[in-house]
């Protein structure tokens, strides 16, 4: 039996089971965990659905969004971290990870260190909600409608960048193929999960991007969200999701970083990039992880020291 059979089989066999997203969750982390709360819930099972940060205003449009953190057991059967492949990446949801008697991974970041009873990692997927989809069919198909589809494909959508992105297969458009099956509406799902913006959103992304800097021969670009761009526009962390892809974007620009201020001194980073530099490379100096072309880390200190610490790991990688 394989390991997606036998996480399956877990949870056929278990009944009170925590799906935990990762922090600054995507669109992949949500859609996928969704999905499994949609299928689990309708074969009677008793899940619950975590995240330590708020999910986006775009990802509310999915089915069941509303469900995130509104039960907790003192103690799950199984725990399942979805798309998160780092106990710090779940934040204060470790503590139900932790308390759980099973714990599962299904992950799809190669900079995976996380461990659990059953893990299912495949760095070369696209997206987790792929191999989510793939868990679905092996713990119950006949489960799946059209909420679980949704989510899966707005999972997949999102961490393909709608198909751009070099990591999508011919697989990744078999699964969406199949998704169509359900009666999902691929364009309402793409307008509300990626193109929809609020004004707001707007304001923050044009401030901004406005203040963008060039380094390197302008091939790193940095961006900057700060608690008073928030405040200014009314904006909130959700809504910074997909704008350093616009600096990525630039012509000439093979690295591009977001950082958004949490407080003072603490900064959450994205990192996005094109080939041949691998982002996890640069989140990794800094404790960080994740995909080849898009990763993240955490830093604190002065905004301009961090500024300069990730430009010269960035550069080290362009000479």
């Amino acid at each position: 039996m394989d390991k997606l059979k036998k996480i399956a089989a877990v949870l056929a066999e278990k009944n009170k089971i925590a799906l935990i997203c990762h922090i600054n969750p995507d669109g992949d982390t949500v859609g996928s965990a969704l999905a499994l709360y949609a299928v689990l819930r309708k074969k009677g099972k008793s899940a619950d659905i975590f995240c330590a940060d708020a999910i986006s205003e775009k990802l509310k449009y999915l089915p069941f969004s509303d469900r995130f953190n509104i039960n907790r057991e003192r103690r799950y059967d199984a725990a399942v971290a979805v798309d998160c492949g780092d106990r710090g990446r779940m934040g204060v949801m470790a503590e139900v990870f932790d308390s759980a008697d099973i714990k599962i991974c299904v992950d799809h970041h190669k900079s995976n260190g996380l461990t659990c009873d059953y893990t299912r990692v495949e760095p070369e997927k696209a997206s987790t909600a792929e191999i989510v989809y793939a868990l679905i069919k092996a713990f119950d198909e006949s489960a799946l409608d059209k909420d679980s589809a949704t989510a899966v494909y707005a999972g997949i959508l999102t961490d393909t960048g709608m198909f751009s992105y070099p990591a999508t297969a011919a697989e990744t458009h078999r699964i969406a193929a199949d998704l169509y099956g359900f009666g999902i509406d691929a364009s309402d799902i793409a307008y509300n999960v990626l193109k929809k913006t609020a004004k707001k959103g707007f304001l923050l992304t044009h401030r901004a991007l406005s203040r963008t800097r060039f380094f390197n021969g302008d091939r790193i670009g940095v961006v900057a969200f700060f608690l008073r761009d928030f405040e200014e526009t009314g904006a909130g962390a959700g809504d910074t999701e997909g704008i350093v892809n616009s600096v990525q974007n630039i012509d000439g620009v093979y690295v591009a970083i977001a950082l958004t201020e949490i407080d003072a001194t603490h900064y959450r980073v994205s990192i996005r990039t094109k080939d041949p530099v691998d982002a996890s490379d640069i989140a990794g100096v800094f404790g960080g992880g994740g995909h080849r072309l898009a990763a993240g880390c955490r830093l604190d200190g002065d905004i301009e020291d961090i500024v300069d610490k990730l430009v010269k790991a960035a550069g080290d990688l362009l000479v």
